[in-house]
């Protein structure tokens, strides 16, 4: 598993209102700059060198000359936001849709641990005080609307949903990888790459029917299925995507990032970031395939290095 700060939240009784109301706005002055097609949110193409920067932890440098921000949903103030807009900056919100932190100060814990403890269920491997949550139950699949909907109140201009690819962790997809071992963990549910499809699916659908973009975090092996722009609904399909450790998991036998191939084909912008290994190792490769990937410190504070420097 690649995941790194998990952050949980619910929506506030001002949002909901807001959104029963039908009074959701689309305010698209700072996306013009990437806004080929006049699309109604963001959506990134490869090789357009655009610059980024993902801080999920200490206080958020808004210095940084910029395209992108990828910043925490429940951490980062709409003021913050709203001043990056200020720049012309793309604002992007983590946020983890499979997943419950336990001890945090998310009001998610005390909602879904009291009234719908039933959707809890193991330890994710390496993260003790996090939860896999049931993604095929509907009440989960509220919780995470309700974030979505925060994302738009709060006026990010797309979501990052992390830990979107439970069904790897039940074992239930093509292990090609000869690295990754989830050492008898599981999420308690059983989760299928069907179930991981619809649920990933209907985030993305979600994220679009508030004018937001999406990205695909990791989830390498359901890119064929999520990326596609001639499948029936578009509306399921993912904008970019975004992710960790491709370079460092490939080996001579197995070629993680080649996975996004689909993105490149579909015109479609691929992030990702390195936490080891030298620069040099994987930035020619990346700026060759007109990706944007970043060197970062494994707790994604404000240092980066960006492969468009090399």
């Amino acid at each position: 598993m690649k995941q790194i700060f998990k952050k949980l939240g619910i929506l506030s009784l001002f949002s909901l209102v807001f959104i029963l109301n039908g009074c959701i706005s689309v305010n698209t002055d700072h996306v013009s700059k990437f806004n080929h097609s006049n699309d109604t949110w963001w959506k990134p193409k490869n090789n357009a060198d655009i610059t980024w920067q993902w801080q999920l932890s200490g206080d958020i440098d808004t210095t940084l000359d910029v395209d992108m921000y990828d910043v925490d949903l429940f951490d980062t103030s709409k003021a913050t936001i709203d001043s990056l807009h200020e720049k012309d900056k793309i604002v992007t919100c983590y946020f983890s849709a499979g997943s419950l932190e336990y001890g945090s100060d998310r009001p998610d814990e005390i909602i879904l641990t009291t009234i719908h403890p039933n959707v809890i269920g193991n330890t994710l491997e390496n993260w003790e005080k996090e939860r896999w949550l049931d993604i095929t139950n509907k009440e989960v699949w509220d919780v995470m609307e309700n974030r979505i909907a925060l994302a738009k109140e709060k006026g990010c201009d797309a979501v990052e949903p992390d830990n979107i690819n439970a069904f790897e962790v039940d074992d239930d997809e093509p292990m090609e990888n000869p690295i990754e071992d989830t050492d008898g963990y599981t999420t308690g549910f059983s989760i299928t790459y069907k179930q991981q499809l619809n649920y990933n699916r209907f985030l993305a659908s979600t994220a679009h029917k508030y004018n937001l973009s999406i990205a695909l975090k990791n989830d390498v092996y359901q890119v064929v299925d999520l990326v596609n722009p001639s499948a029936p609904n578009k509306q399921d399909a993912f904008d970019w995507a975004l992710n960790e450790m491709c370079y460092q998991y490939s080996t001579e036998d197995y070629d993680e990032c080649s996975y996004y191939d689909v993105f490149d084909k579909a015109n479609k912008a691929v992030f990702g970031v390195e936490y080891n290994g030298y620069i040099n190792s994987f930035c020619s490769n990346a700026n060759e395939k007109g990706r944007y990937w970043l060197k970062k410190n494994l707790s994604l504070d404000k240092w980066q290095k960006s492969c468009l420097e090399y």
